[in-house]
């Protein structure tokens, strides 16, 4: 069967220092490879010589991460022992096998390396191999190639005795003469005789120590001994102990390679205990597997053949922990001394090493595991590609137990945090960059001492920085320490950042450029958390934000509002949108809208954010856009009426617009009372300064009390007109207010003599605000049996029995009564008119054309065009001849009907009655007020 074929490199094209052509004669875990010198000419080229010559069948390439070649050709050649021996290989003659390509590796990011295994059935002694040029990438900037390992199996065709180096082939000659005695025998123990020892693969050998290696293929060749002699029980604890051997080389190989890394670094300490780590460990494997035992060094050994319990599986010991500890003499170093002496190889150490007893250092206990498959076992490799990475070696080499330094930065990680070295020094900046969450907590808090830490301190040299130059530093550290995924770090580096910018930047006067640096930063990192799915981390992220927002210096720069108003989009991510949303609501109730275009919290940004939430997919993020909307609306009415679809039946169809719009409309309703209540307690304070006054000043302060009257409805005029986009309210509103005020001035302009202050106070309390009718039995009660029964400018449906305006029940019919779908409007003369009489009514008389909106309206009594708004309405309704078709004519008489049966008023007992669509109604306590008309 086909095996390893030893061999020497004796030419190559160029090579480094520290990476020479010989690397590649034994591979192991820590072989460096060969790699040719910067900008060398192509093709690179290998020349191998073999030990004998021999029957090639495989040959196997370990490409390196980024020194990749892009082609690689074989060659073979003869080559006599007189030619091997005199070095003289200008005559030989190659011919050519065939090329292999290798994968420039950008889809692994340059973070592993290509094993290539090629099949070559050919005969000979020298093997050539022409490297051709490099795949291109940034890391590889001199334009090299590189092989990290090689190697060839098949199978002697003449004895190796002869070799170009005597010494290695006096080492290896034992194996490889005994392996060649016994081919015959080998081919024999297996069914196929293409059949190759997975021992002898170029994996195995990057991944396991050398000396368990070699002690497991002696292992395996002991193997096939005991089945040939039909002692299974011996070959099954052999395969068992050969697999548990394979995982422990893995870990030495591991040991081997920190060892190595920390000489370079000039850890000696470090190396020291590395190494006695590993030979603790090497000694503990083979007690525990009993190797003398197993390989029989001493002849037949019957615990061998004993049947042993297979329900129990067996766990390797856990390595020592790496700490210094005496090295007396131990007494089983005559038994590690006997393994040696029993032909196992031991090329890692030199002399005899005396190991402590087991009592002497005791190893901590850890859970047992379950079996293990074979996914877990190769989890667990030591990726050969770390061997001669500095950045991931310096991890590998991270040392819990040295006081004096917790991590050990590579040269990128200094370069990149050059700043925060230089202000905090080194050691708080490795504990940020440490593998251990505790070294990270720790270098939190001395963060936050630094931060603390008075300007007049001389301790650390902290004074000799400036502030902006230590905000940048730690704003650099707490951006890395907010991406932690640990949450008790990431809560710490929170509550740090809120000190940073809640203490550190107002005492230490840091300028707004730099805070406004430090916000650019951390605020994209504080917004990603903000998304998270996790609801304390969630939680952290939004208080975090609010915090800082709600600092003075914070505020000044107007960053986060401006990136929080953006609007959103329906791609956002809903947990993202709805944590925007609700920190914007809560900056509005905090700090307030501004009218500074550059804050981000204008009216307009608002609305446009608003109105982007109210289209996104989230139902949550709609229902918080909904509040925002009305938070603005309590400001600029227009403009969020502006921003939204026009009020129409089409838009109150969708649920969201039918509520907001009726959030809208009792916010007017609300306003347009505070508004009222405020003109009339300015109307009774004005009327006690007057009737305080000499009776000369009366009329002078009456015709300021009725100029005050005019500017309060004038405010309601504008109100009406910026809350609604109609020109029908803007004409309302005046009306209203000029019919209001038109009596108080008919009665000074006549010369009667003026009330006193708390008669024009219950004058202005029983007054009909809709007919402007003056009762001095207009009480809260006698109010609501007046707009239920007898006022001219209400009405009754005949369906819902809900009290309208004549002038609104046309639409009240159409879009709000309980039987809306059983009317049609008629496009001729604009009325309500039943589906089952509207073709007879089209055809009738009594469908005339209406006047448009601006020059008058239909009566829905008489079926009559009256002139236009309000004044109109009134003058037909309550003129001296009223309209002839209206329901209360009866009632048009003042008074009341004695012994009348009065309904259940559907109003309140304040006086307010209870409208629909969009008009308003009275006041608390029968107000006078304006009317508000919708026409549309």
């Amino acid at each position: 069967m086909p095996y390893k074929i030893t061999f020497d490199v004796i030419f190559s094209s160029s090579e480094v220092d520290g990476f020479r052509a010989s690397e590649l004669n034994n591979p192991t875990p820590t072989t460096s490879g060969w790699r040719s010198a910067p900008h060398a000419p192509f093709p690179q080229e290998l020349i191998l010589l073999l030990h004998a010559k021999a029957a090639l069948q495989r040959v196997q390439l370990l490409a390196h991460q980024f020194l990749i070649p892009s082609r690689v050709e074989f060659f073979i050649a003869e080559c006599g022992e007189e030619q091997a021996k005199s070095g003289n290989f200008s005559q030989a003659s190659f011919q050519y096998l065939g090329f292999v390509t290798l994968s420039d590796n950008q889809g692994t990011a340059f973070q592993a390396r290509e094993l290539k295994s090629v099949t070559l059935p050919c005969c000979g002694r020298l093997l050539k191999l022409v490297l051709h040029a490099n795949h291109p990438n940034d890391l590889n900037v001199h334009e090299q190639v590189s092989l990290m390992a090689l190697s060839l199996l098949g199978q002697w065709t003449e004895d190796n005795n002869n070799s170009l180096n005597g010494n290695t082939c006096e080492a290896e000659s034992p194996r490889r003469n005994d392996e060649h005695d016994n081919a015959a025998n080998n081919n024999t123990l297996v069914s196929n005789p293409q059949y190759t020892s997975p021992y002898d693969d170029l994996a195995f050998e990057m991944y396991v120590d050398p000396e368990a290696a070699k002690i497991i293929r002696q292992m395996e060749k002991r193997k096939q001994e005991a089945v040939m002699s039909e002692r299974f029980e011996y070959a099954r604890k052999l395969k068992q102990a050969m697999e548990e051997l394979r995982r422990a080389g893995e870990r030495l190989g591991k040991f081997e390679l920190e060892k190595r890394q920390a000489i370079s670094m000039e850890h000696f300490g470090k190396a020291k205990l590395k190494k006695a780590q590993m030979d603790d460990y090497r000694e503990q494997v083979y007690n525990f597997l009993e190797i003398p035992v197993l390989l029989e060094l001493n002849g037949y050994h019957s615990k061998n053949d004993a049947p042993v319990d297979t329900s129990k599986r067996r766990e390797l010991p856990p390595p020592p922990r790496l700490r210094p500890k005496s090295r007396d003499p131990s007494p089983h170093a005559g038994e590690s001394q006997h393994l040696k002496n029993g032909n196992i190889p031991n090329n890692s150490r030199n002399g005899t090493t005396q190991h402590s007893p087991p009592g002497a250092n005791t190893v901590a206990l850890i859970k047992r595991r379950g079996a293990r498959n074979t996914f877990e076992a190769y989890e667990e490799r030591a990726l050969p590609a770390l061997k001669n990475s500095h950045q991931r070696a310096e991890e590998l080499l991270q040392d819990n137990y040295d006081p004096e330094r917790y991590y050990c930065l590579s040269d990128r990680e200094k370069r990149q945090a050059t700043l925060p070295i230089s202000v905090f020094g080194t050691i708080l900046v490795e504990k940020f960059y440490s593998k251990q969450f505790a070294d990270r907590e720790d270098g939190l808090r001395l963060l936050r001492e630094e931060l603390t830490r008075p300007a007049t301190d001389a301790c650390n040299g902290f004074e000799k920085h400036s502030a902006n130059k230590t905000a940048r530093a730690a704003i650099f550290l707490l951006h890395r320490a907010l991406k932690d995924k640990v949450y008790a770090v990431y809560t710490l580096a929170a509550d740090v950042l809120r000190l940073f910018f809640v203490q550190f930047v107002p005492t230490r006067r840091v300028a707004g450029g730099e805070v406004s640096r430090s916000i650019e930063r951390v605020l994209p990192e504080l917004l990603s958390k903000s998304g998270d799915n996790t609801p304390r981390i969630h939680n952290m992220a939004v208080q975090t934000i609010l915090d800082i927002a709600d600092c003075p210096d914070v505020k000044t720069v107007n960053l986060i509002p401006t990136h929080l108003t953006k609007p959103l989009t329906n791609t956002t991510h809903p947990r993202l949108a709805l944590s925007k949303m609700e920190m914007v609501e809560q900056l509005i109730l905090k700090i307030g809208i501004s009218s500074n275009k550059q804050s981000g919290m204008t009216c307009r940004s608002l609305t446009e954010f608003g109105s982007s939430g109210l289209h996104h997919p989230s139902e949550p993020v709609r229902k918080v856009a909904e509040r925002v909307l009305i938070l603005v609306y309590h400001v600029n009415p227009r403009i969020v009426r502006k921003a939204l679809p026009p009020d129409d039946e089409l838009t109150r169809r969708n649920l969201l617009y039918r509520h907001l719009f009726a959030e809208f409309e009792r916010i007017d309703i609300t306003r347009k009372q505070e508004i009222m209540l405020q003109s009339q307690r300015e109307e009774a304070e004005a009327a006690e300064t007057a009737s305080a006054s000499a009776v000369s000043t009366k009329a002078s302060s009456t015709t300021q009390k009725m100029r005050k009257t005019r500017s309060a409805m004038s405010q309601i005029a504008r109100y009406t007109a910026n809350s609604t986009p109609s020109p029908a309210h803007t004409s309302s509103g005046s009306s209203s207010a000029s019919a209001l005020t038109s009596p108080g001035t008919e009665v000074t302009s006549r010369g009667q003599p003026s009330p006193t202050a708390s008669e024009e106070r219950k004058s202005a309390f029983r007054m009909c605000i809709f007919c402007k009718k003056r009762d001095a039995s207009f009480t809260e009660q006698g109010l609501n049996v007046h707009y239920w029964k007898s006022c001219p400018m209400l009405t009754r449906c005949n369906h819902c029995r809900q009290v309208i305006e004549v002038a609104c029940l046309t639409r009240h019919l159409l879009e709000v009564c309980e039987v809306r779908r059983t009317y049609r409007k008629c496009r001729r003369c604009l009325e309500a008119i039943s589906v089952d009489a509207y073709e007879e009514h089209i055809t009738s008389r009594r469908c005339a054309l209406a006047e448009p909106e601006s020059k008058g309206s239909r009566c829905p009594f008489c079926h009559l065009n009256i002139p236009p708004w309000e004044d109109g309405w009134r003058a037909h309704l309550t003129g001296p001849r009223p309209c002839s078709a209206h329901p209360r004519l009866k009632h048009l008489v003042p008074g009341l009907v004695a012994g009348s049966k009065i309904p259940k008023p559907m109003f309140n007992l304040s006086g307010s009655l209870r409208r629909t669509g969009n008009t308003p109604v009275s006041s608390p306590k029968g107000t006078p007020r304006s009317k508000r008309k919708t026409l549309h």
